[in-house]
């Protein structure tokens, strides 16, 4: 690492160069940013540090400077080879980090390590200290959170089950050359022919993985080794794995027809655009059941406003997540989960169901999730709307309610409508942040991009307004 420490008289004296840019262009985007993000980083700048220093060595770069450029790498969607040489060419990006113009720049390989010093839990600190400060400032704090997930497709291919195996063999292969371990010529050319042949049964497959184990037990190196207990832990369905490379990325599907191999980003916004929470989950899991976990761990502060309501699509349509809302009174603005039927005409009251006639129900039995309540058989065939309401296999009209549609609301149409400012967000950061695509394998690295990209976007929020 280099100081940033200077003996030496600068021939730019008090940098007017600098001076003279910000003349020319007062309504930057990133002059309007610096004084923001200089106050936030004030703040959270020796939590940072706590991270970053935790081995005695020569002075490194300010911390401020480093995270600076991380910021700038995603709000311009750069790599990190490319926002070091652009700091190093543009002015205005030297002047946001805080580097007089004539000051050596970070590498690609500092922003590395400082990434990898900080780690996944220095992130989710400075992510919660900044939600913390920017709401002492007055952002944030709408009465609203909108709560739903985007899927980011894996840095790595998804492989189905004998393509991962295949993969495995391979690799194997490979490591085995490369170390010159020897292998019976009968071993080797049977493990290269179901690697050429397109369709290989499951028998052939898991015959070659038993051989390789068997003839290389105890004389090969730890890689190679983890990459024989990665295959044979996906023959043995014990790891539902899509990936050797990236082996926390799993198989999801963002619709009935739209499966897709990575992870999701969870998050919660204010009903003015800025996020206030976030989480990233493989893409197995349902984030459905997830609105609890992220309204808890949502930063807080002393002059925090109370949440009046919740607002998500029909995949968080559940009694429990119903429960938990009502319960710490919030209201639910949750859609139904299935179409709209005959049965939303009938009303609940106290402990029947009234319907459409004025008829009550006179009993319930416990089933499933729910209760299916029956009328009198006098009541329903003395009815107009017999025919239409009873099934030709029955004598009197019996209703299903899930607890679910019991402690549904009447939808409120305005409340649904602003659902949609979350799929800008997503939107905005998978078409200029380059969320749509994980840039790092393993989940820790991917919650490291996703913190930082909302981050940006929170930042764009709140010199824009809401998006």
């Amino acid at each position: 690492m280099i100081t940033k420490e200077r003996k030496q008289f600068s021939l730019f004296g008090d940098n007017w160069i600098y001076k003279h840019i910000l003349e020319k262009f007062p309504d930057h985007p990133l002059i309007k940013l610096k004084p923001l993000v200089d106050k936030i980083l004030k703040e959270i700048e020796s939590n940072i540090e706590a991270y970053y220093r935790k081995d005695f060595g020569r002075p490194s770069y300010p911390v401020s400077v480093i995270f600076k450029m991380l910021l700038l790498e995603y709000l311009y969607n750069l790599s990190d080879l490319a926002v070091s040489q652009s700091v190093c060419c543009n002015i205005l990006f030297r002047w946001f980090c805080g580097l007089d113009i004539d000051e050596p720049v970070p590498d690609d390989t500092t922003l590395v390590k400082f990434r990898k010093r900080i780690g996944e839990e220095g992130f989710r600190e400075i992510f919660t200290a900044f939600i913390r400060q920017a709401k002492a400032l007055g952002y944030g704090k709408g009465k609203l959170r909108i709560i739903d997930a985007t899927h980011v497709i894996s840095f790595s291919r998804g492989l189905s089950f004998a393509g991962l195996v295949k993969d495995g063999i391979k690799r194997v292969i490979k490591r085995v050359k490369e170390k010159t371990i020897t292998i019976k010529e009968v071993t080797l050319n049977k493990a290269l022919k179901v690697i050429e042949t397109k369709r290989v049964t499951v028998q052939e497959l898991k015959q070659v993985v038993r051989r390789l184990t068997k003839e290389l037990s105890n004389r090969v190196d730890s890689t190679t080794e983890k990459v024989i207990n990665q295959i044979q832990a996906v023959i043995s369905e014990s790891k539902k794995l899509g990936s050797l490379v990236d082996t926390d990325a799993r198989w999801g599907y963002k619709s009935k027809d739209f499966p897709f191999f990575g992870y999701k980003a969870h998050l919660a916004c204010d009903e003015r655009g800025f996020v206030t929470n976030l989480e990233v989950l493989s893409g197995e899991k349902n984030e459905g059941n997830r609105i609890k976990e992220l309204l808890e761990t949502e930063p807080k502060t002393e002059q925090e406003v109370k949440l009046e309501g919740v607002c998500a699509d029909a995949l968080y349509d559940s009694a429990k997540n119903r429960e938990y809302l009502k319960s710490v009174g919030i209201k639910p603005y949750i859609p139904a989960r299935t179409k709209s039927s005959g049965i939303d005409k009938f009303t609940i009251e106290a402990d029947a169901v009234r319907c459409v006639a004025g008829k009550h129900s006179i009993g319930k039995i416990e089933q499933e999730n729910g209760y299916l309540y029956y009328y009198s058989t006098k009541d329903c065939r003395g009815c107009d709307n017999y025919e239409k309401c009873v099934s030709p296999e029955e004598t009197r009209k019996k209703v299903y309610l899930s607890n679910c549609k019991v402690l549904r609301d009447e939808i409120n149409k305005e409340r649904l409508g602003i659902r949609k400012l979350i799929e800008r967000l997503f939107g905005w950061g998978k078409r200029w942040l380059g969320l749509s695509r994980a840039r790092y394998c393993g989940i820790g690295k991917v919650i490291i991009q996703v913190i930082m990209t909302f981050l940006a976007i929170d930042l764009k929020t709140m010199i824009r307004g809401p998006c």
